[in-house]
């Protein structure tokens, strides 16, 4: 069989091609639209406003209800603080300074790789609650003294998840252990607190809190 003739295919393209004139009809409607909606929210709503009826809004454009508003015109004139209200409450702001580590081990496997610890904070009641400590290379006495900050609500339950993990670059990082240290167990506000957790029986990291009410 013969191929079609090129006209063919391209007209068959230009079936899907929108007209010019569609194009600034679109243009002018919104254009219209806009214009009817930011002059509709300069009027007050004072007893002046309100008593001066049906006549203010002669001068505006004339805007067929038929006629939508697209929605690149509704994003650009988008205001989320019209439609949402932000309350600000007090928080508990929790900082956590990991200090240092002693006898940091792996069991048998130290005898083939001297252990890269790390630690990693989870404060799941928190925003943004995950944070790292940076990982100590072949580090059995590891020095961190470095300060995380969480911001946490007081009227629940806050309980940060301390696990010490072994660094692998050539695999998935190792879990050596994990404890949990609730914020009640904090004896005074705005009072530096140190504890001294252990892992697998032997590893032992000192961290320090200070819990403040913001």
């Amino acid at each position: 069989p013969l191929p079609h003739p090129p006209f063919r295919r391209q007209l068959s393209k230009r079936k899907n091609e929108v007209p010019v004139e569609e194009v600034q009809l679109e243009t002018e409607r919104d254009i219209a639209a806009l214009a009817y909606v930011q002059s509709a929210s300069s009027l007050s709503d004072d007893e002046d406003s309100s008593d001066t009826g049906d006549g203010d809004f002669q001068s505006l454009p004339s805007l067929s209800p038929r006629i939508p508003l697209s929605p690149k015109a509704k994003r650009k004139n988008y205001d989320p603080y019209q439609i949402f209200e932000v309350l600000h409450t007090p928080c508990l702001i929790l900082t956590v300074t990991v200090i240092r580590g002693r006898n940091i081990t792996m069991g048998f496997q130290d005898f083939y790789d001297t252990p890269d610890p790390f630690l990693k904070l989870v404060m799941k009641s928190s925003p943004e609650g995950k944070k790292w400590t940076t990982v100590k290379t072949d580090q059995t006495n590891p020095e961190w003294n470095e300060t995380f900050t969480f911001y946490v609500n007081f009227q629940q339950a806050n309980v940060l998840e301390i696990n010490l993990m072994e660094y692998n670059s050539l695999w998935f990082n190792q879990l050596v252990g994990t404890v949990y240290f609730d914020l009640v167990n904090i004896n005074e506000m705005g009072v530096r607190q140190l504890e001294t957790f252990v892992f697998n029986g032997v590893s032992q990291v000192d961290i320090e809190f200070l819990l403040e009410f913001e």
